[in-house]
């Protein structure tokens, strides 16, 4: 049996252009440019940066929805019609995007005790699904081939924001000059707004790869997949993100059910000893602290102090909601409505997020999207050895959104939604799917 590189190098088609296209550039911005862009704005070493309205657009990560409106621009154009692209959805998308967007603005202009943020929340989500169907639209036109170049990409960020990182911290200042006199390392991971958050990323990155070297690669040698998946794994353990492992753990499984078949042993042995290695290389390089260990001593002794306080978040955010079912609270109200000893952006759950946001109305429309785009992907993925590594991608974003704020953070939504476009565009090119996302039906 002829052996395949999960990565080939692409080979241009007759007629396709040479120079880059969308899909370069949204898989350039996406992986590297906005995290160091990001990186640049926001340099600290505690976890907060001055002044005030910098911090708050740290916490809501501005720039990134600036990017986002560039996108918006770009497809406009190029040609962007709204009403032809929501034409092109099926009946019950637009649908379920109308009860999104009537829950968005009704709790937020009628209930929310916050209008500016809440406004400030829905625009916001507005221009995130302006961005969804502007990168549908950018993806159609682009070339095929570089798919296979995505990944790399996605990881070649990842190394970049590791060599940014690895400098920040060997170009610390004295701790006694910082507000506080103390360096938290936990929250100083350059653009992130935590290390768990860099954890999140990276550990995604690596469910691609793991899937790529389990059931793509049959060859030995350390090509793109292994030294990616070496590379994520690494930054993971070293965030000491647990989420992200057990994302790795998932999206694996998920690929296995589908595919319904168990990878080979060669395969298994590879993942397994690029983990154990992983391991060995993140343990001499911690900062520190209980931030950076994957297990402390008491640290299972109740269920709370176990879920890092996420169980307590969840119940104050559940009978927060319940006084207000239909329509929530506002976009964003979970940082004024829910109060646990400190304040949250959101309540790492994103269907709670929905609902105290939104109630049962918009939450009901933004869970409908995000299953009918699951399912409108699933299949074709699984089938094109090309995409099953972005899907593992993109099932351990979503994993890691029940977790914490993967769909409430630009960064994530922006990898979310662009994948979610690069798949459905890439099915649509060979003819799948005839009745999908963005189809009439």
């Amino acid at each position: 049996m002829a052996r395949t590189d999960p990565f080939p190098l692409p080979a241009a088609r007759a007629g396709e252009p040479s120079g880059p296209d969308a899909l370069d550039l949204l898989a350039v911005a996406i992986a590297v440019v906005m995290p160091v862009l990001s990186a640049l704005i926001y340099p600290t070493y505690v976890h907060y940066v001055t002044p005030r309205w910098l911090e708050w657009t740290r916490l809501h990560e501005l720039p990134f929805v600036a990017f986002e409106m560039v996108v918006c621009a770009l497809a406009a154009r190029r040609g962007l019609d709204l009403r032809a692209e929501i034409a092109r959805l099926p009946n019950d998308v637009r649908l379920a995007s109308i009860a999104l967007v009537a829950g968005v603005w009704i709790s937020s202009l009628t209930i929310s005790r916050d209008l500016p943020s809440s406004i400030a929340m829905s625009i916001a989500t507005m221009i995130h699904l302006l961005f969804a169907l502007s990168v549908l639209h950018l993806l159609r036109s682009a070339g095929a081939r570089r798919v296979e170049a995505v990944l790399p990409v996605l990881a070649f960020g990842v190394g970049v924001l590791a060599l940014f990182t690895a400098w920040r911290v060997a170009a610390a200042p004295p701790a006694h000059s910082l507000p506080g006199g103390a360096i938290e390392w936990f929250a100083a991971i350059p653009g992130f707004i935590s290390i768990r958050h860099f954890g999140a990323w990276t550990g995604a990155i690596g469910a691609g790869f793991v899937v790529a070297i389990l059931f793509g690669s049959k060859h030995g040698r350390l090509g793109w997949a292994q030294a990616g998946y070496l590379l994520c794994a690494t930054a993971t353990v070293w965030s000491a993100t647990r989420a992200a492992m057990l994302a790795m753990l998932v999206a694996t499984a998920i690929v296995a059910v589908a595919l319904r078949r168990v990878p080979s042993r060669g395969a298994i042995l590879r993942a397994g000893g690029l983990t154990a290695l992983a391991f060995a290389i993140a343990a001499p390089l911690t900062l520190g602290g209980t931030q950076f260990q994957l297990y402390a001593a008491g640290e299972y002794a109740t269920i709370e102090s176990a879920s890092a306080g996420r169980s307590a978040l969840w119940a104050h955010t559940f009978w927060r909601w319940l006084e207000s079912p239909l329509l929530g609270w506002g976009s964003g109200s979970t940082f004024w409505e829910v109060h646990v000893g400190w304040t949250h952006t959101q309540p790492h759950n994103a269907v709670l997020q929905f609902l105290i946001s939104w109630g049962l109305v918009g939450a009901a429309g933004a869970l409908y999207l995000l299953g009918r785009a699951v399912h409108r992907v699933h299949r074709p993925a699984m089938a094109d050895a090309r995409l099953r590594p972005l899907l593992a991608v993109l099932y351990a974003l979503l994993f890691q959104s029940l977790l914490e704020g993967m769909l409430h953070y630009p960064r994530f939504i922006e990898a979310i939604f662009f994948l979610f476009a690069l798949i459905v565009c890439t099915t649509e090119r060979r003819g799948g799917s005839a009745a999908g996302l963005t189809q009439p039906g």
